[in-house]
């Protein structure tokens, strides 16, 4: 409530300004949402309730899978809302191309075409604008947009612009550069009243990614506008574009980003920090590629880490709580212990002391476990597949002593191997279990056996659910949020999609196949429901024993049992299977992600 009254003085603020100015220069609004965001139903009645709100969403291709096309195809026709792309982990590119220890100035143009060919796939046509991190641009960004066709990048606001008689953009070798400025007052929303609405603010962006705005700005914007009902016509830029004209050609200097500048990634906090490891990565993969002797899968497969590693929150750690901060940190590292490991090169010192120091900050009361055999877990990867390949776990309870109904075998809930296949129309999740019960109690066969598998695509913390479907009385850390689980059972496969913000519902209803003998269950799902790369997904696989009177629920649940959980095998090192399945207490228990660099 404080946020939406606070937004409703800035928005009072401005309606006395609006007719001075708008007439001269257009109001045209763009949103960062957080990555990950999926609440798009959500925002669709809100801007069912503020008729004179248009907008520019800035979203990558993995988060446009989230349902954005669906909940907004009808404002979206009707001309409402149109979307830019956007990079996953929103890197700052100005600083990764002109990085002074390790220049990677061809990034631009490879992480803009793949996320190009991303949003092709799912909305069907080429993205018109580009929103890098914070408007962050420079001539490789410009040189990258034009030579994909983009027709124009937000930036911050330009030098010398007068917005009484200037439109808010100028051209530079073909591209649109598009001024924006932050929408004040939503950095510290909790903190005195709003401030008074500038006239250079009339080309708007609420920045909810990088900590510029307070995540949910956007829905407190548009609430209070459905409140008040000013008379703000907020334009789409796109619609602005074609109503208005250049300001000028040229470019020197560029503009800045809407923060002002780069410090908040170049010298706040731990960033120096991030940069030394993250520049000592980047000329490994240089010097691996200049040897002679490279091999371009190994080259891709190291990029791929690196590009992790550029995403922009490890280089603002200071602006985040603790805890998070953390986490991050740990994240950030793992990241780049995986570069070295693709070059197959021993990482540096400086990272190996970087990684104990957070192992050791971050580390619990260590538990007993005998010796794993060194290939007893294995992780294989393709340009099309992604293997897991599970050590045999010690036995584990297979009944429930409250009903005595799970009579089957140890082996029939073993994961022996989870391999996920792709290509441009389907992906494949096989299973192979150690064993299945072929029953005709089920349409497919599959006795009790229930399969979970969950996917974070984006190890973004905050951006996913850390609790499981329900029943499974199980949870993963913030960084392992899933966003889409599959259900397999023998009643078919189920594909649900969540967020941090909203619960789980059901995609798609799929049927399944089976081979007994061989113990596997494949599902098929259209490559439009899961969108990016599962290569670099993380994964939760688990097995327990299906509830026969919740079969046709949405989703199905497993038996409740007197044991810690319902759980009775699990994807992961054997270390970690014992953890879980010889838990001495009760109560809900903590589950391992896995992908491709563990």
């Amino acid at each position: 409530m404080k946020k939406a009254l606070l937004v409703a003085a800035a928005l009072a603020s401005l309606a006395p300004q609006a007719g001075a100015f708008f007439g001269a220069s257009p109001a045209y609004l763009l949103w960062v949402p957080q990555e990950g965001f999926s609440d798009w139903r959500g925002l669709r009645s809100r801007l069912d309730s503020c008729p004179a709100a248009n907008l520019t969403i800035a979203v990558s291709p993995e988060d446009l899978a989230g349902g954005a096309k669906e909940a907004l195809g009808g404002p979206a026709a009707r001309g409402r809302v149109d979307f830019a792309a956007r990079l996953p982990g929103n890197p700052v590119l100005p600083l990764i191309a002109t990085d002074s220890e390790a220049p990677r100035p061809e990034d631009a143009g490879n992480l803009l075409a793949a996320a190009r060919e991303g949003y092709r796939r799912s909305l069907g046509s080429w993205p018109k604008g580009f929103v890098p991190a914070a408007g962050g641009v420079d001539a490789a960004v410009v040189a990258a947009a034009k030579a994909l066709g983009f027709g124009w990048i937000a930036t911050g606001d330009i030098p010398g612009r007068t917005v009484m008689t200037s439109s808010p953009w100028i051209e530079d070798n073909g591209v649109k550069l598009v001024a924006f400025s932050p929408y004040p007052g939503l950095a510290a929303p909790s903190v005195g009243p709003a401030p008074a609405f500038p006239p250079a603010a009339a080309s708007l962006v609420v920045d909810e990614n990088d900590g510029i705005a307070f995540p949910g700005a956007l829905f407190s914007l548009l609430e209070a506008c459905a409140a008040r009902r000013p008379d703000i016509p907020f334009q789409t830029v796109d619609a602005a574009m074609k109503s208005h004209p250049l300001l000028a050609k040229g470019s020197s200097p560029y503009p800045a980003p809407w923060t002002g500048d780069f410090r908040v990634w170049q010298s706040s906090g731990s960033s120096p920090w991030a940069w030394r490891l993250y520049e000592e990565a980047a000329k490994a993969v240089r010097r691996y590629q200049n040897s002679g002797s490279a091999d371009p899968e190994t080259i891709d497969a190291a990029e791929s880490e690196l590009h992790r590693a550029q995403a922009n929150v490890y280089f603002r750690l200071s602006q985040i709580p603790a805890p998070q901060a953390g986490d991050l940190r740990r994240q950030f590292i793992s990241i780049l212990v995986g570069v070295y490991q693709k070059l197959g090169a021993p990482a540096p010192e400086t990272l190996e002391a970087a990684e104990s120091e957070a192992t050791r900050i971050s580390s619990a009361p260590a538990e007993s476990f005998e010796p794993v055999p060194e290939n007893a877990w294995h992780v294989g990867t393709g340009r099309d597949w992604i293997e897991f390949r599970n050590p045999h776990p010690a036995a584990a309870p297979t009944t429930n002593p409250s009903t005595g109904t799970v009579a089957a075998s140890t082996q029939a809930w073993t994961i022996d191997v989870l391999r996920i296949e792709w290509d441009d129309r389907f992906v494949r999740f096989i299973a192979t279990m150690g064993g299945l019960v072929d029953s005709p109690q089920t349409p497919y066969g599959l006795g009790p056996l229930l399969l979970d598998v969950y996917m974070d695509l984006n190890h973004i913390p905050g951006a996913g659910r850390t609790s499981l479907l329900p029943g499974r009385r199980a949870f993963v850390r913030p960084e392992n949020g899933w966003e889409d689980a599959l259900v397999v059972s023998g009643y078919g496969a189920q594909l649900y999609r969540g967020s941090a913000r909203s619960r789980p519902a059901l995609v798609i209803k799929v049927p399944i196949q089976k081979d007994a003998a061989s113990g596997r269950v494949i599902a098929t799902l259209p490559r439009d429901k899961l969108r990016g790369n599962p290569r670099r997904w993380r994964y939760v696989a688990i097995a327990m024993a299906l509830d026969p009177a919740t079969a046709s629920a949405n989703p199905p649940r497993p038996l409740d049992a007197s044991s810690p959980s319902a759980i009775l095998g699990v994807l992961g090192p054997l270390e970690n299977q014992r953890r879980l399945l010889h838990r001495p207490s009760s109560g809900f228990v903590r589950l391992l992600a896995v992908g491709a660099g563990d």
